[in-house]
């Protein structure tokens, strides 16, 4: 590592768990975010100056005016250009060394089979559950830890599933598809039930500081964590792997 790279992360340096090494480690690290939205294009923007070496951006649509609110990688002048390519363009400028890939396609799950193999981390900041189950079935297969985050209103909720800590279960044992609400078609999408601009930056930041807490070898959050806004208060749910889970009750992660 060069000088002007232990310059820039010497702050970090100065943290008593951490050394070059795992600083080192960091920029070797491929980080796949999927969806760039308000929690998306906050995630990526961390990632990349702390020095997460490879990111993945997988994000199918573009820049709305709506969007600007909350989503701070874009400006008035990106409105209909597409958001994974707009992304790649700034934290480029904000890293000129960062490896970025923009992929401009909506996240299938066939899609995602064949491409997540090679990920060091995966961050979902999608707003579907299908979309959820099918990351969260693709990473438990793989091995692949998974930090997914969701914001709505003035709440916000946040799991980390690593099949290291396979006892705590992965986000079908917290989340069954077919609950209630899935059921019914509703999606917590902003779109739908509106969010409050800092949510969304707030969720972002536990789950980039979650993401990077995995690459570091440092301990993960283990609990469900739900974060009302209006008081900021936080709530912890404890988990516990589901034996007849479909996506890892019968998985050989042990």
């Amino acid at each position: 590592m060069s000088a002007d790279f232990e310059q820039q992360h010497s702050r970090t340096l100065l943290l008593p768990e951490l050394e070059l090494s795992h600083l080192e480690a960091l920029a070797q690290a491929e980080a796949w975010v999927i969806g760039l939205g308000g929690l998306g294009a906050a995630v990526s923007l961390y990632l990349a100056s702390a020095g997460v070496g490879r990111l993945h951006l997988v994000d199918g649509d573009r820049v709305e005016l709506s969007n600007l609110p909350r989503q701070t990688l874009y400006g008035a002048a990106d409105v209909g250009r597409p958001k994974a390519a707009v992304a790649a363009e700034r934290l480029l400028a904000l890293n000129p060394g960062l490896q970025v890939s923009p992929h401009c396609v909506c996240a299938t799950e066939t899609w995602l089979e064949s491409r997540l193999p090679g990920a060091s981390l995966v961050i979902d900041c999608t707003d579907r559950f299908t979309t959820r189950h099918a990351i969260n079935r693709i990473c438990w297969a793989l091995g692949r830890p998974l930090v997914t985050a969701s914001v709505v209103r003035w709440e916000g909720q946040l799991l980390v599933c690593d099949p290291s800590l396979a006892q705590l279960g992965c986000y079908a044992c917290s989340f069954p598809a077919g609950a209630a609400s899935e059921a019914a078609g509703v999606d917590a999408a902003c779109g739908a039930f509106g969010v409050f601009p800092t949510m969304a930056g707030l969720m972002a930041m536990l789950q980039a500081q979650e993401g990077l807490k995995l690459l570091l070898g440092l301990s993960p959050e283990r609990d469900l964590l739900l974060l009302q806004g209006p008081r900021l208060s936080l709530m912890r749910i404890g988990r516990v792997r589901q034996p007849a889970c479909p996506a890892c009750g019968g998985s050989g992660h042990k």
